[in-house]
């Protein structure tokens, strides 16, 4: 075999190791891309099993001001059963139904950009409307209703406060912002 065949026969053999190189890296690449993938699943399902318990301690915080004291449940039914309230008691169930709206924002936020878990396909004016029966009423105290009405509904983001005002709307309940 002359030099010129010897160089032929070291190309082709280099071609034929590099094309397997070649589909070896590939082989690699696609296990490396499965386990990122995998290990990106895994990940996704914890942080949105975190929202779920952050949203459920939330939750938990809120409602547990009733069940703790006396004097805030008092004022809690009183409210819902349009009694009225001293000024002290006016400021203690708005900070209560706030603290509510803040719960009721995050979750609609979640929902929105579908970080909360696969089980709740409703997103964002959705659940809000979906909320309803329950913060409707606490709007349809005076008390709530002024708050909102002038300036309390500032403190929420607009987005949120579009879709409540909305969803008041479509329940009939006139809305307007000072």
């Amino acid at each position: 075999m002359d030099h010129q065949g010897f160089a032929q026969l070291l190309g082709n053999y280099g071609e034929f190791i590099g094309a397997i190189a070649v589909v070896v890296t590939l082989l690699y690449l696609a296990r490396q891309i499965n386990q990122n993938s995998m290990a990106l699943d895994t990940a996704n399902e914890r942080a949105s099993s975190a929202l779920v318990h952050e949203g459920n301690v939330f939750y938990a915080q809120v409602f547990s001001q009733l069940a703790c004291d006396a004097e805030l449940a008092s004022i809690y039914q009183r409210a819902l059963a349009k009694e009225s309230l001293d000024a002290t008691e006016r400021v203690r169930f708005i900070a209560f139904v706030n603290t509510y709206l803040a719960y009721m924002e995050d979750v609609y936020f979640q929902s929105k950009g579908q970080l909360i878990a696969e089980f709740t396909r409703i997103k964002g004016e959705e659940i809000v409307g979906q909320f309803y029966p329950y913060w409707g009423e606490l709007m349809k105290t005076e008390t709530v209703r002024e708050w909102w009405t002038h300036g309390g509904s500032a403190q929420f983001v607009p987005d949120f406060v579009l879709a409540v005002n909305d969803v008041l709307a479509k329940q009939g309940e006139d809305i307007t912002l000072e």
